[in-house]
């Protein structure tokens, strides 16, 4: 009978435990299940990289969440290929970490359910980007992002995820690699959604003769690419056979001029800005670093109260060294942002705005039909030297604030309505420089320029996202090592407890 009593009581406590045990461990194993089923359809992961590479900015999250219209993102390579990391796009790159883009491109599918995320492998299937290259006047091949929504498609190849890193100011850790993969690819989203894109003319050209030198090419496509990717419609004009239609463009661009344009080019001109009477269109003037008789551009500049310098302007006091593109190594004058709507625009106003080598503007208020302000401006501690004796100290004017950037406005009042246009001269080609304009935690060059030109244009806000300067040391975990993880959390420690717990059962059974 003692026995009996000792056997049940053995009984009773291993069954409980027993229980207890399976109890504990099915719920293990069920939300392992949930939590993976959940984390495949939503990626919840934290970054806890030292850069925030993975991180969305909180910009982009709220664009994201007011997103209404279905975008499609394809990227012609596999996730498999990705994840093995390494490509290397140019000489001049170090190996890019490209498993960097499977997993922020979850980022976007985290914060809105429209978008869709797929892999092609354009070798194996073709066919699958056949949808997208219909409503694509370029190739589309690997190694590129396609984003889409309804018939309108951008593509963004690898190499403008990412850029090298020549700031002097790059830390010991950095890589050298920027990532402005955020930039490229929310910009993209934004301008394939936007229902009222505007509609921008770069004019190169004049009778198939480009207008500007190689000094200038730098800056101008890095305005171009600018505008086009934050929904602009671009095209390419040439003033002298392309027509200038008030139907066709919202603002035209006269990209650093060094020959001077016919009257009949200036004509265009001006029934552009005056549109019937309409008015409502832009012009934007970006004045070049090199002197030439231009007779008529000058005077169209005069009607709306411009005129820009043979002077470049200088300052000895107020001034950041910086990297470029187009000049190397050089001391650049610190600017101000003097029209406060202007400044408003810009997210982090302490940054500043810098522009080597710029134009004086000059003010000439001659016309009283037209209202024209200076929006940047040199510091007091500034002055000028001429193109010719710029390096001449000797020559140097009195130190005084110089005009940089300003619009000109000329109304039309119809009844309760009025209607303008604008002219805007940019006396710095160099504020656009590749090197400065990409450094948009240092500097404040990318945001004046868009968001100038969005005010002028009516175009809705948008934003320059800061790059992510890669850090040297991180973790990288391939798509194998991703799965056998997986594995191991869901299967096999579970399965390691269960047979923990029954061999406890089992040696608590028998004492």
């Amino acid at each position: 009978m003692k026995n009996k009593s000792k056997f049940m009581k053995k009984f009773k406590y291993g069954t409980i435990s027993a229980v207890t045990i399976t109890i504990v461990l099915a719920i293990v194993i069920v939300l392992n299940l949930i939590m993976s089923m959940i984390t495949n359809k939503y990626p919840v992961k934290f970054d806890l990289t030292q850069d925030k590479r993975y991180e969305l900015s909180q910009e982009s999250i709220d664009f994201l969440k007011d997103m209404d219209k279905k975008v499609e993102i394809a990227v012609t390579l596999t996730e498999e290929e990705l994840n093995s990391g390494g490509y290397v796009f140019t000489d001049t790159y170090r190996s890019i970490p490209t498993e960097i883009i499977p997993q922020f491109l979850d980022k976007y599918k985290m914060y809105a359910d429209n978008i869709e995320i797929k892999y092609i492998d354009v070798e194996k299937n073709p066919d699958a980007i056949s949808k997208y290259t219909k409503n694509y006047e370029g190739n589309i091949s690997s190694q590129q992002i396609v984003v889409c929504s309804d018939d309108n498609v951008k593509v963004l190849g690898f190499n403008s995820l990412f850029s090298q890193n020549n700031s002097q100011y790059a830390s010991a850790n950095d890589s050298g690699v920027i990532f402005t993969g955020e930039s490229s690819i929310t910009s993209a989203i934004m301008s394939v959604t936007d229902a009222n894109p505007v509609s921008a003319g770069m004019i190169y050209r004049m009778n198939s003769q480009a207008i500007f030198s190689q000094t200038s090419y730098n800056s101008i496509i890095q305005l171009y690419s600018l505008l086009s990717n934050n929904g602009y419609d671009m095209k390419d004009v040439d003033i002298a056979t392309d027509e200038l239609s008030p139907d066709d463009y919202d603002v035209l661009i006269i990209a650093c001029p060094e020959i001077d344009f016919t009257e009949d080019a200036i004509s265009k001109l001006e029934d552009f800005l005056y549109n019937d009477g309409n008015y409502q269109k832009n012009i934007i003037y970006v004045a070049s670093i090199v002197s030439a008789d231009m007779p008529n551009l000058n005077e169209f500049l005069e009607k709306w109260n411009i005129k820009v310098e043979d002077s470049l302007v200088f300052d000895d006091e107020n001034t950041q060294y910086v990297s470029t593109a187009s000049a190397g190594q050089v001391i650049s004058p610190v600017m101000n942002v003097t029209d406060d709507d202007i400044l408003n625009m810009l997210s982090n106003k302490a940054l500043p705005v810098i522009a080597p080598y710029s134009r004086a503007i000059t003010i000439a208020n001659k016309n009283n039909d037209v209202d024209t302000k200076a929006i940047l401006q040199s510091n007091s501690s500034s002055y000028r030297n001429s193109l010719e004796t710029a390096t001449d100290k000797s020559t140097a004017s009195e130190k005084g604030m110089n005009n940089i950037v300003t619009i000109s406005t000329r109304m039309h009042a119809e009844q309760f309505d009025v209607y303008e246009s604008n002219l805007m001269v940019i006396g710095a080609m160099m504020l656009t420089d590749p090197n400065i304009i990409a450094q948009t935690t240092a500097y404040n060059n990318a945001n004046f320029i868009l968001n100038t030109i969005n005010d002028i244009t009516g175009k809705d806000s948008s934003f320059v996202i800061p790059q992510k300067n890669l850090q040297q040391i991180f973790i990288t975990v391939n798509q194998s090592q991703l799965s056998a993880l997986r594995i191991a959390v869901i299967y096999v420690i579970p399965g390691i407890v269960v047979i923990c717990g029954i061999v406890v059962f089992i040696r608590r059974k028998n004492k």
